[in-house]
């Protein structure tokens, strides 16, 4: 008879991780862009990640059992729509737009 030990596989509570400081372990090895579109990133991740904690309790969390595919499309067609809206009210990209779509092109383009 084998002696050999199975290994539970983890839950997804036990694989679960805070969000927000991968996303700041990815930013500090991003060399493309300039240190201080960087900083302008990370602290507006900061302030995002704030807002959630205070509003949720906690900030996003991996494995939080919501379709986070989903959640992306949702959020990405709200994004589109605001630029149109922008567009249509005669306001201009502003420069911390095009700093963070940049980041989100590059995420992925990475991915």
């Amino acid at each position: 008879m084998s002696s050999k030990l199975i290994q539970p596989t983890p839950t997804e509570e036990e694989r679960s991780v805070l969000v927000y400081p991968e996303v700041i372990k990815w930013l500090n090895t991003q060399k493309h862009s300039s240190q201080e579109d960087i900083n302008f990133v990370k602290d507006f991740i900061t302030s995002r990640h704030l807002f959630g904690k205070e509003k949720y309790g906690t900030g996003l969390m991996s494995f939080n059992g919501r379709d986070c595919v989903l959640d992306v499309k949702e959020e990405l067609g709200d994004c589109l729509q605001y630029l149109h809206q922008l567009k249509l009210e005669n306001k201009t990209v502003t420069p911390e737009i095009k700093i963070l779509l940049n980041q989100i092109v590059t995420f992925v383009d990475n991915f």
